[in-house]
């Protein structure tokens, strides 16, 4: 593995983790804008599964590089992988801010303002999705040390956990 396959393999890893943290705050506080209330048992679940997800980053990290750390730098970094992660991780960061300046504003939002924010989720959680599939592939097809690589997988459930169990209810 050369290094730009390298600093790719790295730069996904970060991306996943960073990406899917910002899903968990954009869920928390829609689910806080709607003022509906969530089964504890689900709440419980999408906590427990992200955290063994996260583990399982760690876990990848430090099996086939020795290391947890974010050592890449973005010039070695294949384009189109950064490209599409990039517009995944400002989307989130744009629709996170514009959610929580909302919030500030009042501490409910309007039913209008609520379904839209759920459906620029909803297409950003499908874009993801997507993204993720892709990365997931690329450290396939490039990773010399194939142990850990099905558990980057925990991921997509957790998305669809989130569309099923919490995205459906409050629409």
């Amino acid at each position: 593995m050369n290094n730009v396959e390298q600093n790719t393999i790295f730069f996904i890893l970060h991306s996943i983790r960073k990406n899917s943290e910002y899903i968990i705050k954009i869920l928390n506080v829609i689910i806080k804008a709607s003022g509906e209330k969530i089964e504890p048992e689900d709440e419980e679940r999408i906590v427990s599964d992200f955290k063994k997800f996260k583990k399982s980053l760690l876990n990848f990290s430090k099996f086939n590089f020795g290391t947890t750390l974010n050592l890449c730098t973005k010039k070695y970094i294949k384009h189109e992988i950064q490209k599409d992660t990039l517009t995944i991780s400002n989307n989130s960061i744009e629709l996170y801010s514009s959610l929580q300046k909302k919030l500030k504003m009042s501490d409910k939002l309007n039913r209008i303002y609520l379904k839209k924010y759920i459906d620029s989720f909803n297409n950003l959680l499908n874009n993801t999705n997507n993204v993720f599939n892709n990365n997931i592939k690329y450290i396939r097809k490039y990773s010399t040390k194939q142990a850990y690589i099905d558990d980057l997988e925990q991921i997509f459930p957790i998305i669809d956990l989130i569309k099923t169990k919490f995205l459906e209810k409050l629409v």
